[in-house]
């Protein structure tokens, strides 16, 4: 896995406004965990509940605080007609759901994407390439398989946020493939995923990071090993280095495989602990975890949802965190 993306809470304040310096802690503490990229204004992030003005707002901040960072927005009107180009002018690429809820049909999903790709083209400085964002549980609409050959065609889609279909994507090598579900990033690191697009990344940053440094960590060792295998009978840097490691009595493959054994036991720690996130409703375990550490300072949502297991679930959390 090359590319992880968190996709953040937007933190409020009690009184229902967006409270701009949890953002500011909240994106803080990803940067420190070696978080690159984030998400806003998707699913967790409430992003159906803020006005345009709002995202505007949020995504500039960013900009402003933390110029560095890779920015997602993302953009979940199903009206087309409702894009403004200016909201969206200080992210680095759109996040587009399909039309929810309507259950459209082939034809009519893959004229909404040509013309939203045409509408995100419009204006040179501020066209955006587009990751299509597949979720048949949100949004009652799939992307049928036959469909990525043509969305395949269209050359500002740039990727997938994969949370329905697994397809072969050797298939479409240009495109950048990402996980949505956090408990199947086993599946998705086995198949070859670019990363994962995560809400249980603003909980365990840092466990996200390990778990992506340690896969190509890793891949890059399995491919040095194959290197040796098969240049074994010429000079190199490499096996002299191999060579002194076998004189001095270290099993460089017990090594490779202990390492692995330590990652496959951190990415079942990381699908257990998106079970218990995800055992409450969504977005509100995450702000709770967040409030209860001293991220944010509400746990307030716009999704009128409640948990009475609130504090269970953080207990057994953040045991696993730790």
């Amino acid at each position: 896995m090359q590319n992880n993306y968190v996709a953040i809470v937007t933190p409020f304040l009690d009184s229902g406004e967006i409270d701009f310096p949890s953002l500011n802690k909240l994106i803080n503490h990803l940067i420190q965990n070696d978080i690159k990229g984030i998400v806003v204004g998707g699913t967790t992030g409430e992003g159906i509940l803020l006005t345009d003005t709002e995202k505007s707002e949020m995504l500039q901040y960013i900009n402003n605080h933390f110029p560095d960072i890779d920015v997602i927005g993302c953009y979940s009107s199903m009206a087309l007609y409702h894009y403004n180009a200016n909201t969206y002018r200080y992210c680095d690429k759109i996040l587009l759901s399909p039309q929810y809820f309507i259950k459209p049909n082939l034809q009519s999903k893959l004229d909404y994407f040509h013309k939203a790709s045409n509408l995100l083209q419009q204006d040179d400085f501020l066209q955006k390439n587009i990751i299509i964002y597949n979720n048949p549980s949100r949004f009652s609409t799939i992307i049928d398989p036959e469909l990525y050959d043509e969305l395949y065609k269209i050359k500002n889609i740039i990727g997938i946020k994969e949370s329905g279909n697994i397809v072969d994507i050797t298939k479409y090598k240009k495109w950048q493939w990402f996980g949505g579900n956090d408990d199947e990033l086993e599946d998705f690191m086995n198949i070859g995923f670019t990363g994962m697009i995560s809400a249980v990344g603003n909980i365990c940053p840092q466990m996200l990071a390990q778990i992506q440094g340690e896969a190509q960590e890793n891949t890059h060792k399995v491919s040095i090993e194959s290197s040796h295998h098969i240049t074994h009978n010429k000079p190199s840097a490499i096996n002299t280095q191999i060579h002194k490691e076998q004189k001095q009595n270290i099993p460089q493959n017990s090594i490779l495989q202990s390492e692995q054994t330590l990652q496959l036991k951190r990415i079942q720690t990381w699908k257990h602990i998106s079970q218990l996130v995800f055992s409450v409703p969504s977005p509100l375990f995450i702000k709770y975890y967040l409030y209860k550490t001293g991220i944010i300072q509400s746990y307030k949502t716009r999704f009128h949802i409640i948990d009475t297991q609130l504090e269970n679930v953080f207990a057994k959390v953040q045991s696993l965190c730790c």
